[in-house]
């Protein structure tokens, strides 16, 4: 079992505050994307349908869109 110390709380808590920022930061359609793919838990499949784009251009976004992410999330932490 993992110990929760005051120190490791706080951390988490940075990390969600920037993890809040990035999202934020990002285009509707990539938060769309984000929230069917990896909240709702739909397959890329499903969601090129619903976004009216072809399955590997579902792929292609995600990636892009999580390297957006990763970028953003790393400038909202050295504010």
């Amino acid at each position: 079992a993992t110990l929760s110390t005051p120190s490791a709380n706080a951390m988490r808590a940075e990390d969600l505050v920037n993890l809040q920022r990035a999202l934020a930061e990002l285009t509707e359609p990539q938060r769309e994307l984000i929230q069917l793919l990896r909240v709702e838990g739909r397959s890329h499949a499903e969601v090129a349908q619903r976004l009216g784009i072809t399955e590997s251009h579902s792929r292609v976004l995600l990636a892009r869109t999580m390297a957006r992410l990763g970028r953003l999330a790393q400038l909202a932490s050295s504010r």
